[in-house]
């Protein structure tokens, strides 16, 4: 069978609207969206737009003028919330990861990450220049031996991974890793980005760098580092990412608090964790369904590339916004879609996903 292309290219959405996009006209139920608690239309942020009185730019970096007093009062208030001492605010997860990285590893540090981390880290680690070992995906004991090998020929270590995986919707073992981390001096650093704002994992308190993302779950943009005041020293003298960009917007500030403030405390977490499970067991009870983890991410493994094409067509014209995922995002073979739960979607949505599903898996036993 010869592969289908590879090549990337950007969807023709007209627009989106929570749970909705729009494509020549038709409204379509979005399933390839991070907005996992349909927050980036929520009433309380539209409030803040709509009585914004302060500046949408900062105007230059954050060691210059850019420095505004709300957004050092709303970074304080992050890291409070998220349980950490500092937290540094950044335009991006990408700039994030992949100029914090080369700051707090170097040349005789080992990194030993797991084999599933994004591609943000990945590329971080290796500017960084220090030496790295990549772990099967969440094999805990292939961790122990590599850092029974490797530990001693470093003069530090770290441990890097991430709560949620985008692509497997499954968690890390974060309090063994902790445990890991404290039994061979390791540091750890913890990417929390498919996880903030929609399950608590009390144990990334314990990680020395916690990184994250407002573009997701929190329905903004932007991102974050929460550590301690030693290695915000680091980060704001030399981590050219943040040197050598211009500040985050005041306006993502006050939009950061009004989550704090006003959206957090009405969010109903246990009611949608409760309609992710049940979507989990019902779609497993389809005969020839492959589906991976357990968070509100819900890959759907096809196999072959012309196969997820296939569905993705077979989907769309049902009225569901699924992409093919291929290589080499994903391993070869294991092309699949990722059905992205979100906390709009109603239990009548979520049935016609099952019906999809149902119907194409009942049209290929045929």
């Amino acid at each position: 069978m010869t592969s289908a292309p590879r090549k990337r290219a950007l969807y023709p959405i007209d627009r989106h609207q929570g749970k909705w996009i729009w494509i020549d006209g038709r409204q379509i139920l979005n399933l390839a969206s991070n907005d996992y608690l349909s927050l980036s239309w929520a009433p309380e942020y539209r409030d803040t737009l709509r009585d914004w009185d302060g500046p949408v730019g900062s105007g230059a970096s954050r060691l210059l003028s850019g420095n505004d007093a709300l957004i050092r009062r709303v970074e304080r208030a992050w890291a409070s919330w998220r349980g950490f001492g500092e937290a540094l605010f950044f335009p991006s997860g990408y700039q994030l990861n992949s100029t914090l990285i080369p700051v707090l590893v170097s040349e005789g540090d080992l990194v030993v990450m797991d084999r599933l981390v994004h591609a943000s880290i990945v590329d971080g680690v290796t500017r960084s220049g220090a030496r790295f070992r990549r772990y099967p995906h969440n094999d805990l004991e292939a961790l122990r031996r590599t850092l029974e090998r490797e530990r001693a020929k470093a003069k530090a270590c770290w441990i890097i991974t991430e709560t949620v995986f985008s692509m497997e919707g499954d968690f890390a073992p974060m309090s063994k890793i902790v445990d890991l981390a404290r039994e061979f001096d390791c540091r750890l650093y913890v990417d929390e980005a498919h996880s903030v704002g929609v399950w608590e994992i009390p144990s990334v308190k314990d990680a020395d760098v916690l990184v994250g993302t407002f573009g997701k779950a929190i329905g903004l943009w932007g991102s974050y580092v929460c550590v301690g005041r030693e290695v915000m020293d680091a980060i704001v003298n030399r981590c050219r990412g943040f040197i050598f960009s211009t500040g985050i917007s005041p306006l993502l500030a006050g939009l950061v608090e009004t989550f704090l403030g006003r959206i957090l405390r009405r969010l109903d977490l246990r009611g949608f964790q409760a309609r992710i499970a049940r979507f989990r067991r019902e779609l497993r009870s389809v005969e020839g369904a492959r589906v991976l983890g357990e968070s509100q991410i819900v890959p759907l493994i096809l196999g072959e590339d012309e196969t997820a094409v296939e569905f993705y067509a077979y989907a769309l014209e049902r009225g569901l916004f699924c992409p093919p995922i291929r290589p080499p995002t994903v391993p070869e073979g294991t092309s699949r879609v990722r059905l992205s739960l979100s906390a709009g979607m109603t239990d009548g949505d979520l049935e016609q996903v099952l019906s999809v599903v149902r119907d194409w898996y009942g049209v290929l036993r045929r």
